[in-house]
């Protein structure tokens, strides 16, 4: 994120990630994979937890924590609203 005339101006990305590298190494031969995805709007990102802990659903997390699995970040706009 960036600032024009003191307002902060966010990038939104719709991230796509590997949920298994290594099976997805062999899956892509055939044209198939298994992802996981998440939308990052300005400084924070959104993803979806299924597991036996309490934070089961729509979660936020802190932007680029899982860049090993990152296949692909698309960007999707800027904005000019404060996401926090």
């Amino acid at each position: 994120s960036y600032q024009v005339g003191g307002q902060q101006i966010g990038h939104n990305f719709l991230k796509y990630l590997h949920l298994d590298p290594r099976s997805n190494q062999f899956c892509s031969v055939l044209g198939l994979g298994f992802y996981h995805t998440g939308i990052q709007l300005g400084l924070n990102e959104y993803t979806f937890a299924g597991h036996n802990g309490s934070h089961t659903g729509v979660i936020e997390v802190t932007p680029k924590t899982n860049t090993p699995n990152l296949r692909e970040s698309l960007l999707l706009g800027k904005t000019n609203k404060n996401w926090r």
